[in-house]
């Protein structure tokens, strides 16, 4: 066997070698990036929901705040008002304010829909 046959023997092996190295580097590469980009959505999705649940306990809280004030209770109207008790335009006045912090619960929900 000469030596350009031996040297021609040898290269081919290393290319081979190299060849079968570089598709398993590339095949590791391929799987770290998928494996990456689903580890980012699963992450993404994960705070927006986290912040929506935040907004929706803050709300939730405000509807349960127990301090109401005169500003949040609305009047009846004119020609209702005079037919009513103290009593009764007290409760048209709490349940419109209740009615009112609700709403915003609502709002807030459909906009988290609206965003998903």
């Amino acid at each position: 066997m000469t030596t350009a046959i031996f040297i021609t023997i040898i290269k081919d092996i290393v290319l081979a070698t190299t060849a079968v190295i570089a598709s398993l580097v590339a095949i590791k590469g391929l799987n770290t990036w998928q494996r990456q980009l689903k580890g980012k959505s699963e992450y993404e999705l994960s705070k927006s929901i986290l912040v929506t649940l935040f907004h929706y306990r803050d709300t939730i809280d405000g509807v349960r705040h127990s301090v109401m004030w005169v500003t949040e209770m609305p009047s009846p109207p004119e020609e209702e008002l005079n037919d009513m008790s103290f009593d009764e335009r007290s409760f048209y006045g709490t349940s419109k304010a209740y009615q009112n912090r609700w709403d915003k619960v609502q709002k807030n929900d459909q906009d988290s829909m609206q965003t998903c």
